[in-house]
């Protein structure tokens, strides 16, 4: 029963002793003792050993091949090439032996015995053995070198045959038809093995491979070469039989890594494991070593076909040659323009942009992988497709246009700016940069090369907005220091009108308007001032209802008369803390996105409602815990969110808008406002069905607002002396009357000039500086920090009607100086006066009793 087959293992395995190295022990000794014929002085022991001493290395190496051939991943032509590599070490150990016991019985060797037929059947199997290993396919001019080897090798056979013959003559029978046939089979074999190193693969490893081939292909160049020799009559030391020890060993090592090396699938279809063969330039050396050899023993006769065939073999090998340096060349080429394809390949792999190749019909031929992430859209998809179909109906006319253009100029270039489809069914913004390329043949079209730009369009976009809103805050801080001036106004004269009229009179209620209007004015400003410069959030406890009623106003005139507004507000609903500016723009963008989603008009539904639940909400946007919540909701009846959308709806500058129409930052404000306020959204939505947005706040309960009867609003008489400094004439009136009706003396001043002058002279009467912020010529702070430093620690209470970003330019942080924001009422003006005056009072104090 055969053996199981040998494992495939990249790792040997673990060996106490490994007999290879026996192997190489005892060839050592053996090869020794034949080079200096010691074996003579041993008597009838040293011949025997010198006859049996190749038979155990012959008979391990047979042992070594089969074993390896029994491996069962290795492809059939190598197993049978290593069974007759297996064959022909067996043959040689027969042989050996045979011989062996004719040179023992009869204490002689005779030239030619029995054993020469086994080491002549060994020649054919050695040929057929290298002809059975994998071959590569041919190589550019790899057949005619392969000639050209081969034509060496037989010019060289022919040599022998001729100078056999000279030679020796007189040997005749089967003396002179060995002498021939040896070395003749040694040049077949010669052949074979040069077949075999030029195309071999190295299966199953270029190591095995290298050591196989090669300890054959050497022993082959030594038969010939000796054959050769003792044709001449060489009677020196017999150097061929070290050297079949070393094959013999070599033989070993190789077929050791023929069963454990693990298969290699290098490319060969190029590149050869060998770069050229050695094998004509070895018998060449050989032959003028026979040269020298016949010169030196005086055999002219012979030396005139030596030297021509060695001019021949010469040729030959120049040409051969001359071809393996084009093959080079011709590989190392190819090898660059495919390495330059690869590089290429991978560029437009992995670009981030879109590349796209048009041909003269405008049909897209190529496309890189990148449309999939920008696009959505598969390679095979869009190959084949117009281009046109990627683009918008805008678009269209224009890039068929350059295109148009582009194709009657070879090598021009153009750069267009485009949108394309998305899949999701979103237009992408692209700049596009074309070069015609028809010209090139591994091109023939035009190539455009497209970069995503529509986030960066969005941003640049922002950033005009911005710069827009800018102006228009600067604008609108000084619209609104004349409008709060005029608000100022108004408030305290429709007050001190109300403090005179006795109850009952007609023309209360009038006033009672006017002061309302007012004090709806100052409001709208403070809007309008929120919408067009940022500011940091100011939350604060807030009764949700009314604050929903209160912007309902403004939300109906957004949303148009096409629309209704219907609202629906629980009594008691509850409070929150927040923002109220904050919630009011949260509305508008919920309430705008109603009304986008019904473009032929609708009820959008806005209510607020209390609600408490045991279980956290969950939302993919913002969860909710369980807890006791205020609910606004924003309904409509529209078209409804698809599911690829609602996933993305609050990622910042989404949109499914028109650029004209929307940025992409509503909602995504909308998700921080909730975030700020520790509140959650859900979202209902179905096709065709509308949505829902549901806005939860944690609830509070809501601060009772006193409402401050017309008859209380005459504040308290207080004492003390001020300078009021005002430039607007209407507003320093109406200011003067108010602090000289709360019990005030007052120097008043319309600006910083006249200001200095009363100041230098009531120095050390006045209690409080009350100043306006921006004055022309200096301003406020400006003024207090030189009054102050003649008076130090001199009160002062800042009044403006700009911006806190204006304030903050002088220096002026709200917080940190005492500030009176324009329109004030009476009681305002008079009760900060008198919280000013007595902080002063008790600083003054605990000032004297540190003292």
């Amino acid at each position: 029963m055969a053996d199981a087959p040998v494992a495939n293992s990249s790792l040997p395995a673990t060996r106490r002793f490994d007999p290879r190295y026996l192997a190489v022990a005892f060839g050592a000794v053996f090869a020794w003792s034949e080079v200096f014929q010691s074996w003579r002085n041993w008597g009838q022991a040293g011949l025997i050993f010198t006859y049996t001493g190749f038979i155990p290395l012959q008979l391990y190496a047979t042992w070594s091949l089969v074993r390896a051939s029994r491996r069962a991943d290795l492809p059939v032509q190598v197993r049978r090439a290593l069974l007759g590599f297996g064959a022909v070490f067996f043959c040689y150990a027969v042989g050996s032996a045979i011989l062996a016991f004719i040179a023992i019985h009869s204490n002689d060797e005779p030239r030619y015995t029995a054993a020469d037929l086994f080491y002549l059947v060994a020649y054919p199997i050695q040929i057929a053995a290298l002809l059975w290993l994998p071959r590569s396919p041919g190589l550019a001019n790899g057949r005619l070198r392969q000639a050209l080897d081969i034509g060496a090798l037989l010019l060289v056979s022919l040599f022998l045959v001729y100078t056999h013959r000279q030679l020796r003559a007189d040997w005749t029978g089967l003396s002179q038809f060995l002498a021939t046939v040896y070395p003749m089979l040694g040049v077949a074999g010669l052949v074979a093995a040069n077949i075999a190193i030029t195309r071999g693969l190295p299966i199953p490893s270029a190591r095995a491979w290298r050591l196989l081939v090669g300890s054959q292909a050497l022993a082959l160049v030594l038969d010939v070469m000796f054959q050769t020799l003792w044709a001449t009559g060489y009677q020196g030391p017999n150097w061929s039989l070290p050297a079949a020890v070393a094959i013999d060993l070599a033989t070993l090592w190789a077929a050791d890594w023929y069963a454990r090396d693990p298969i290699s699938t290098t490319d060969r279809s190029r590149q050869p494991v060998v770069p050229f063969s050695p094998l004509p330039i070895l018998v060449a050396t050989g032959g003028a070593g026979v040269l020298l050899l016949l010169a030196l023993k005086g055999q002219m006769e012979v030396i005139k076909p030596v030297l021509i065939t060695l001019i021949l073999l010469n040729v030959i090998l120049v040409i051969r040659e001359f071809l393996l340096v084009l093959d080079a060349t011709r590989a190392a080429r190819l090898e660059s323009a495919e390495e330059s394809e690869r590089r290429f390949e991978a560029l437009v792999r992995h670009s981030t942009d879109l590349i796209v190749v048009i041909d003269a019909e405008q049909t897209i031929q190529f496309v890189s992988p990148a449309i999939l992430a920008l696009l959505g859209r598969p390679v095979e998809q869009a190959t084949g497709s117009p281009f046109g179909a990627l683009l918008h109906g805008e678009d269209q006319a224009s890039v068929r246009g350059v295109l148009d253009e582009l194709l009657r100029q070879p090598g021009g270039t153009a750069s267009i700016a485009v949108r394309l489809l998305h899949r999701a069914g979103e237009w992408r913004r692209f700049e596009c940069n074309l070069a015609n390329l028809s010209v090139e043949p591994a091109v023939r079209g035009v190539v455009v090369n497209a970069r995503d730009v529509t986030e960066r369009t969005l941003l640049e976009e922002q950033l005009r907005q911005a710069q827009k809103m800018e102006v228009v805050g600067q604008l609108a801080g000084g619209v609104a220091h004349d409008f709060n001036n005029l608000l100022t106004t108004v408030l305290a004269s429709s007050e001190f009108v109300l403090q005179d009229l006795p109850a009952g009179h007609a023309l209360r209620g009038d006033m009672e308007n006017i002061r309302v209007a007012a004090q709806r004015g100052a409001a709208l400003t403070s809007r309008l001032l929120s919408f067009s410069r940022p500011k940091g959030t100011e939350p604060r406890v807030v009764s949700i209802g009314p604050a929903i009623e209160s912007a309902a106003a403004l939300i109906r005139r957004l949303i148009g008369d096409s629309h209704t507004l219907l609202v629906e507000i629980e009594a008691n609903a509850g409070a929150a803390r927040l923002d109220p500016d904050d919630l009011e723009h949260a509305l508008l963008n919920l309430t705008a996105n109603a009304r986008d989603a019904m473009p032929n008009g609708g009820a959008i539904r806005l209510s607020v409602r209390s609600a408490a639940i045991s279980l956290p909400l969950d939302s993919p946007f913002l969860s909710v815990p369980p807890g006791r919540y205020v609910v606004v909701a924003v309904a409509d009846s529209g078209t409804g969110i698809a599911p690829e959308t609602r996933d993305r709806l609050f990622q910042p500058f989404f949109t499914t808008k028109l650029q004209e129409r929307g940025t992409g930052l509503g909602l995504a404000g909308v998700l921080a406002f909730m975030r700020r306020s520790h509140g959650g959204i859900a979202l209902e939505t179905a096709a065709g069905q509308g949505a829902r947005f549901g806005l939860w706040f944690p609830r509070l309960e809501p601060v009772v607002d006193s409402v401050m009867p017309a008859e209380a609003l005459a504040p308290a008489q207080g004492r003390g002396t001020m300078l009021l400094v005002e430039d607007d004439d209407v507003v320093r009136n109406a200011t003067r009357r108010i602090l000289v009706s709360g019990g005030y003396t007052v120097y008043e001043a319309s600006g910083p000039a006249l200001a200095r002058e009363l100041f230098a002279v009531h120095e050390g009467t006045i209690d409080l500086l009350v100043t306006d912020v921006m004055m022309p010529g200096e301003s406020g702070a400006a003024l207090a920090a030189a009054f102050r430093l003649r008076k130090p620690g001199l009160p002062v209470l800042y009044i403006s009607g700009f911006p806190g970003e204006n304030l903050a330019r002088l220096g002026l942080l709200e917080g940190e100086v005492e500030l009176l924001r324009k329109p004030f009422t009476i009681r305002e003006l008079i009760d900060r006066v008198r919280e000013v005056l007595a902080r002063k009072a008790v600083e003054d104090r605990e000032a004297r009793t540190l003292q």
